[in-house]
């Protein structure tokens, strides 16, 4: 469950993930969990299963992501 300022979005129980999709090259610099962990998950959800149903929109979805990243702290 990530709940944003306005609303609460609820990622289902074994929805795959692949958390932060950093590079291997750059995981020293940028690992694959932190404050950003929680928006990583809910965009590869909005990606891999709300996008394909016809729910949202790429556009909307990595929106929704960079919402998330922003109400999280993260830069």
């Amino acid at each position: 469950v990530y709940q944003g300022r306005t609303e609460t979005f609820v990622v289902p129980r074994g929805t795959l993930t692949d958390f932060a999709s950093v590079p291997r090259v750059f995981v020293w610099l940028v690992p694959k969990f932190g404050r950003y962990t929680a928006a990583a998950v809910l965009h590869d959800h909005l990606v891999r299963v709300e996008r394909p149903a016809g729910r949202i929109s790429a556009v909307d979805a990595d929106g929704l992501f960079r919402r998330a990243m922003r109400e999280l702290g993260v830069p």
